[in-house]
């Protein structure tokens, strides 16, 4: 009977050795073991990867063509302040006269107005009046040409008024925003 016993406890042991190793390697083991493979995949993808973008000239250039590209695009937002040793006053209105001109519009006055320093939004723009004459039709052309050109401009007011006794085109005034050289946000921090 003890050799039944045993035998039987025995048997019962086995079974559940095997029931227990069973469920470890399906619950614990084979999930970490597929987590596993599917790093040493990605980890092999990655190497690929990188070796063929480190040594491809082609991927390489079009990264510094991003970089350009980049530059260029703030130079477009910033093209006021581009050349340091450039008045930025002169700049604009250099810009602005160019553009009048090709769109058949006299300027007659340009100057920088007061920053606004207690709005903080304002302080990042230098902020320009510019009055024209001319046609109404070159005025739109005017106004379209600086709002999809490269330079970044907002045109915050536009104002019409009678030109006057000896003037029979009307004068226009636009109020003209353009952004500050890009530290701005040091600026704002400090300022809190």
């Amino acid at each position: 009977m003890l050799k039944r016993l045993i035998k039987k406890y025995i048997i019962w042991m086995v079974l559940s050795y095997i029931l227990v190793g069973t469920l470890f390697r399906t619950l614990v083991l084979s999930p970490q073991k597929d987590t596993i493979n599917k790093y040493k995949v990605e980890k092999v993808q990655i190497e690929y990867d990188y070796m063929k973008m480190t040594s491809s000239p082609a991927f390489l250039n079009s990264i510094n063509t991003a970089i350009r590209e980049a530059l260029l695009q703030k130079n477009n937002f910033e093209w006021v302040n581009t050349d340091p040793e450039a008045d930025s006053s002169l700049v604009f209105y250099n810009y602005i006269f160019l553009v009048a001109k090709r769109n058949n519009l006299h300027l007659f006055e340009t100057f920088m107005l007061d920053s606004d320093t207690r709005r903080r939004d304002r302080k990042q723009y230098y902020s320009w009046s510019v009055k024209l004459t001319g046609h109404y039709n070159n005025l739109l052309k005017f106004i379209e040409e600086l709002e999809f050109g490269d330079n970044f401009l907002v045109i915050e007011g536009i104002s019409i008024s009678e030109g006057g006794s000896k003037n029979i085109e009307p004068i226009y005034e636009l109020k003209i925003l353009c952004l500050k050289k890009g530290d701005n946000d040091t600026d704002s921090k400090t300022s809190k």
